[in-house]
């Protein structure tokens, strides 16, 4: 045999050799069905990604250092207002005390 009819021989041998399984090539179909959906999914997630709003940590620590403070300022005050209506009481007792001793209208 000569070179050419060799080679001409491997060719079909590597041909024959080459095709393609049906259980590779349906394997190989769902794989790229697979790779599509997963493409698709990658890119809703992407989205979402970019759609998050912008973390509130800082604004929120803010707010619980504000809400502590008025807290404070709120019992500060209602004991100021409760120790105001305690001498109020007190000076209205006097006062009355002090009608009746001296006969004021």
């Amino acid at each position: 045999m000569n070179a050419t009819a060799i080679s001409t021989i491997a060719i079909c041998i590597a041909l024959t050799a080459c095709k393609d399984d049906p259980k590779l090539v349906a394997k190989r179909g769902e794989q790229e069905v697979e790779i599509a959906k997963l493409r698709g999914e990658l890119v809703l997630a992407e989205e979402r990604l970019q759609n998050v709003p912008p973390d509130q940590t800082e604004e929120l620590d803010k707010a619980n250092v504000e809400t502590k403070h008025l807290e404070e300022e709120h019992q500060r005050l209602t004991a100021k207002l409760a120790e105001l209506e305690a001498t109020r009481r007190t000076l209205q007792e006097e006062y009355e005390a002090y009608k009746k001793k001296y006969s004021v209208p």
